[in-house]
């Protein structure tokens, strides 16, 4: 599915709202594979000043992705390590199934 591994599990790294886009920083712990659809390293939706305050990196297998895409990608969510010092974000969406639009 566009550049990322069926059935294979990505950390996220952060997730952020810019300029009307929830966007989630993920990345592949095998270092490679990287999302190449919308908000990916070289996506047309990157401004200039998007691209420096996010900074987004190709290789390594870290890469920016959309949160409809994500929930259209992605069917299952878990959280392994809460910490007292990590601020939270919900997003409405279904999983799995096909993404709901709501408006964030």
């Amino acid at each position: 599915a566009q550049g990322l591994m069926g059935n294979h599990a990505y950390s996220v790294l952060d997730v952020c709202t810019e300029d009307g886009h929830w966007l989630l920083k993920l990345r592949n712990p095998w270092g490679s594979g990287e999302w190449r659809g919308p908000w990916s390293y070289g996506a047309p939706q990157w401004t200039p000043a998007l691209r420096t305050k996010l900074k987004p990196e190709a290789g390594g297998g870290t890469f920016w992705m959309d949160a409809e895409s994500f929930f259209a990608v992605f069917t299952k969510v878990q959280v392994c390590k809460v910490r007292p010092d990590w601020h939270e974000a919900r997003m409405p969406g279904v999983l799995p199934g096909k993404p709901v639009r709501r408006e964030f």
